[in-house]
């Protein structure tokens, strides 16, 4: 089991504001941990991202998290297992030394994935999912035998109801009291293994009131179009939060 010592520092990050009722910050910090795998490689300090849900108003509100993850570790846009990795392989990892962008999460039931991208390739065009995305998740699964294929989908077709958010979807929302805050951190040791110059963001500007489930085939428009279910309006005295927030873009290099 990894043993968390100390905070050790936060990295400076560059803002773009989006509006000033929420805000959604990321930032790097560093943790002196202790664990066989660490030790094995030799490793002090890891970093983590920081996601810091920050409620700029005098109202309660809530939100579906922006990025969801029970084991608070990246999930890749890959495939299942490829090369399970020894720990003396990660030394004879080498990848191009080019900039790559991290894109997080986005609005249920996208909220599940960070896909890495070479900064040449619009995330929002059609494109195919990078090398790097599969090679990150085999270290995640190697080290920390990760895996989340039980992740909760939406699929129902009627709106949700504050019984479920209240429920079996509690841990995919944040409630947030007056000017309160919360904050999750994610294990960016795979990143560090791999090295590079990364630059982590949202995939998303904008929480929504709604959220896509299940999608249908359109014969005319020849596509998927997805469904969307509403959200309350009001969850337990806290109201739901949508539109715009301010939030960050921060670049590291290891």
């Amino acid at each position: 089991m990894v043993k968390q010592i100390i905070l050790l520092m936060a990295v400076f990050f560059v803002c773009e504001s989006y509006g000033q009722k929420l805000s959604i910050e990321l930032s790097i910090e560093w943790k002196y941990e202790e664990s066989d795998v660490y030790n094995g490689l030799k490793i002090n300090v890891v970093p983590y991202l920081k996601i810091r849900y920050n409620n700029l108003t005098n109202d309660s509100i809530f939100l579906p998290k922006v990025y969801k993850n029970a084991f608070f570790l990246p999930q890749l846009a890959a495939s299942t297992l490829v090369a399970d990795f020894k720990l003396s392989d990660f030394d004879k990892i080498h990848l191009p030394s080019i900039k790559r962008s991290v894109f997080i999460g986005g609005m249920p039931p996208n909220n599940i994935q960070w896909e890495v991208l070479p900064d040449s390739i619009d995330f929002y065009s059609e494109h195919e999912v990078g090398e790097i995305n599969q090679l990150l998740s085999d270290i995640y699964e190697t080290v920390f035998r990760f895996n989340e294929n039980n992740t909760l989908r939406y699929n129902q077709k009627s709106d949700i109801k504050e019984s479920q958010i209240l429920g079996e979807l509690r841990e995919d929302f944040v409630f947030l009291l007056p000017y309160s805050k919360h904050v999750e951190y994610y294990n960016l040791f795979g990143f560090k293994v791999v090295g590079g110059d990364y630059s982590f963001a949202l995939s998303i500007n904008e929480i929504n009131d709604f959220l896509f489930t299940f999608s249908v085939w359109d014969n005319e428009k020849e596509k998927w179009e997805f469904k969307e279910v509403k959200l309350p309006e009001k969850v337990g005295g806290y109201h739901l939060y949508n539109g715009d927030f301010y939030t960050n873009e921060i670049k590291i290099t290891f």
